[in-house]
C-alpha cells in the first residue's frame, strides 16, 4: 500500500513538473536565444556607498546614514526576453532592507520599487514578469539597501536569465521555501505567497493531489491483475499533499519565530518598543516627551494616518494627550491656549511654517508657534 502510494505521488510530481514547465512556462522569444546578463565588474554600477568588486563578488559598505545602491547595467534588453532574476547575498543581515528598482526606456519614468520579501539565505530566484513595470526595454536594475551606518554587504550575484525549465522550477522552489520577517499584517492575514509569486501553494498542491490520484488510476489500469482499488491509498495521497502544504507554512512560521527571538529576546519593555514595528514612531515620541516641560502639559496629536495618530497618543502616556478619530484633527480654536503642545505626525492636515513661525490648520485661524523638535517623522511645536 505504501509503495503504491509512493509511486502515485511520484507520477503526480513528474506530471506536475511537466505541466509547469511546458504549459505555464514564460513565452519563448523569436530568433536567437538571448544570453544571460551576468554580474561582473564591467556592468556593475555603484551609486551610493563604497564598493569593491573582486572574484565575482561585490563588497558594499553602506553610507554614514545606512544607505547603499548598486546596479546592473543591461545595455538595453527586452524585458520579455529575461523572465528570471537571480540574487545572491552572503550572510544577509536580519535588519537589512533590500529593494529592487528598475530603470526603463519609458518616456514617463516612474519609480518602480519592489521590497524583497524573501529572506532566505544566499540565493533567491524571482519571476520578473511579476515585478511591476517589467516591460519594454530594461536599461538597468538597481539594489537599494537600508541598514546600519557603515554596514558591510556582500553580493555574490545579480543576474538576469532567459527562460528555461530548470529556472522555472528554481523560481517556484525559491518561492515555496522563502521566509520573511514577521510584520503587523500577519496578525490578520496569511496569503501564503509574496507579491512576486508565480503560483499559489494551494493550487499547486491541489493539482499535485489530482495528478497523483490520476497516477494511482493509471497504476490500477496497468497492473489490474495485481492491484485493486483501495480507498486507503487515496487517503494517504491526500494526507501527503496536506502535510506538504502545511510544511510550506511551518517553514515560514519557524523563520518568523527565530526572527522575533533575535529581535526581542533579552530586552526590557522600552527596548522592545524601540526595536519593534513602531520603532520610528516610538523614537520620535520619546524625543517629544523629553521636551515637555510639565507633567500636566496639554498635548494635541495631529495626524491624517489613523494608526500613527492613535499609537502616537498612546506612547505619550502618562501625559495628557488629545487625539481625535474624526476630523478635525485639532480641536476648535477656543479650546487652544498659549503653552499647548502640538505634535504633528506625518501626514497631517496641519502645517507649521518655520519661516514665520505659524501653525496652520484647515479648521482654525493661524496660530503663532515655536518649533521644539523635528525629524523626518514629525514635528513638535508649542503655541505662543
Amino acid at each position: 500500500m505504501l509503495k503504491v502510494t509512493g509511486l502515485s505521488l511520484l507520477l503526480g510530481t513528474v506530471a506536475l513538473i511537466v505541466v509547469l514547465t511546458q504549459f505555464f512556462a514564460p513565452p519563448s522569444t523569436d530568433g536567437p536565444r538571448p544570453s544571460p546578463v551576468t554580474w561582473n565588474a564591467a556592468n556593475a554600477k555603484f551609486n551610493e556607498g563604497a564598493a569593491t568588486f573582486a572574484n565575482g563578488e561585490l563588497q558594499l559598505k553602506l553610507s554614514r546614514i545606512g544607505i547603499g545602491v548598486v546596479g546592473l547595467t543591461t545595455g538595453g534588453i527586452e524585458a520579455s526576453d529575461y523572465p528570471f532574476l537571480h540574487l545572491a547575498l552572503e550572510d544577509l543581515p536580519q535588519n537589512l532592507s533590500v529593494a529592487i528598482s528598475l530603470e526603463t526606456s519609458e518616456k514617463k519614468k516612474k519609480n518602480r520599487y519592489y521590497t524583497l520579501e524573501n529572506r532566505s539565505p544566499r540565493s533567491v530566484w524571482l519571476a520578473t514578469n511579476e515585478l511591476e513595470g517589467w516591460a519594454g526595454t530594461i536599461i538597468s536594475v538597481h539594489l537599494l539597501f537600508r541598514g546600519r551606518a557603515n554596514q558591510i554587504i556582500r553580493i555574490r550575484d545579480l543576474s538576469l536569465y532567459p527562460a528555461s525549465p530548470s529556472r522555472q522550477l528554481r523560481a517556484i522552489f525559491s518561492d515555496l521555501t522563502s521566509s520573511a520577517p514577521w510584520k503587523r499584517a500577519d496578525m490578520n492575514t496569511h496569503t501564503g505567497v509574496a507579491k512576486v509569486s508565480s503560483f499559489y501553494p494551494v493550487p499547486l498542491v491541489v493539482t499535485l493531489l489530482l495528478l497523483s490520484t490520476l497516477g494511482y488510476g493509471l497504476l490500477l489500469v496497468l497492473f489490474r491483475a495485481r492491484l485493486t482499488f483501495n480507498w486507503t491509498v487515496v487517503a494517504l495521497i491526500f494526507l501527503a499533499c496536506w502535510i506538504s502544504l502545511d510544511l510550506v507554512w511551518q517553514n515560514r512560521l519557524l523563520h518568523q519565530v527565530a526572527h522575533t527571538y533575535r529581535t526581542f529576546a533579552g530586552k526590557d519593555t522600552q527596548e522592545k518598543l524601540a526595536a519593534g514595528p513602531d520603532r520610528k514612531l516610538f523614537h520620535f515620541i520619546s524625543e517629544v516627551k523629553k521636551r515637555l516641560e510639565s507633567p500636566d502639559a496639554r498635548v494635541f496629536v495631529s495626524s491624517s494616518d489613523l494608526y500613527q495618530g492613535m499609537r502616537g497618543a498612546y506612547y505619550l502616556f502618562p501625559f495628557n494627550a488629545y487625539w481625535s478619530l474624526e476630523l478635525p484633527e485639532l480641536p476648535a480654536e477656543k479650546y487652544l491656549r498659549k503653552g499647548d503642545y502640538i505634535v504633528l505626525i506625518r501626514p497631517s492636515r496641519a502645517r507649521f511654517s518655520p519661516g514665520n513661525e505659524m501653525l496652520k490648520a484647515p479648521e482654525n485661524r493661524p496660530h503663532r508657534a515655536e518649533s521644539l523638535f523635528t525629524n523626518s517623522f514629525g514635528t513638535l511645536v508649542r503655541l505662543k
